[in-house]
């Protein structure tokens, strides 16, 4: 008996959720905008830093559900999981800064934190710039692992790459909550079952990462900036 009324849930709710449960992954082009106190830095160094680093690749997926809300704005929820990079160019290790490998004496490093996301998105399906279907806010909670790691890859003076490795933060901890905002338009590309969604955002909170102990960027001293995406994901309904 238990049986038969879970199979009749199932496919009940199955019914009820037809076109309404959408799973997708993306990926967005993710800088940080950074804030340097020019006191805490040489004039060798100051030479060598940018105000935005460079871009990195950023992956993501998720799971979702659709709500219909009226004729002008859907609603949707996602859960979600994401790899976070942000990172450095190829630069010079400042002749005030310890190298045990003098051979290589430039470096690039990528900071890897993996997070957990909850999305709250509104279609505006009346509001369709770029010949879209529509467009879409969204807002997402994020729960940020406790520790991020850096990845690092020597070079010398030819850029060619020779030590590589990862050290991990494991005395410094990234606020744990946080909150990111964006938007995007949504192209139909196959039957409404196939969807490109064009996206931009940010995270509210400023991201630093701990020189003094990690040797992140720059020259063994903290730095933080915002967080930036732009980015895409393809999308799919369940019919």
């Amino acid at each position: 008996m238990k049986k038969i009324i879970f199979l009749f849930l199932f496919f009940s709710l199955s019914s009820y959720a037809q076109n309404r449960i959408v799973f997708g992954a993306g990926s967005a082009a993710t800088s940080r905008l950074l804030d340097f106190h020019n006191e805490d830095y040489s004039k060798e160094e100051l030479k060598q830093l940018k105000n935005l680093e460079v871009i990195k690749p950023s992956y993501f997926g998720y799971l979702g559900y659709v709500f219909d809300f009226n004729s002008k704005i859907d609603m949707q929820i996602n859960i979600g999981y994401r790899i976070t990079r942000y990172g450095s160019r190829i630069y010079g290790i400042p002749s005030g800064i310890p190298n045990v490998t003098p051979q290589y004496g430039k470096v690039r490093q990528v900071v890897h934190q993996n997070q957990f996301n909850i999305d709250y998105l509104i279609h505006f399906k009346t509001v369709k710039p770029l010949r879209s279907d529509y467009l879409f806010v969204k807002s997402s909670i994020t729960y940020n692992f406790k520790n991020y790691r850096i990845y690092e890859v020597s070079f010398n003076q030819k850029n060619e790459s020779g030590i590589t490795g990862y050290r991990g933060s494991e005395g410094f901890v990234p606020q744990r909550f946080d909150l990111y905002l964006g938007t995007g338009l949504n192209y139909n590309l196959y039957k409404d079952k196939l969807h490109f969604q064009p996206f931009l955002g940010f995270f509210v909170s400023p991201y630093e990462t701990d020189g003094d102990y990690y040797s992140y960027l720059y020259f063994n001293k903290n730095v933080k900036g915002f967080l930036l995406d732009v980015g895409f994901n393809l999308q799919y309904r369940i019919k």
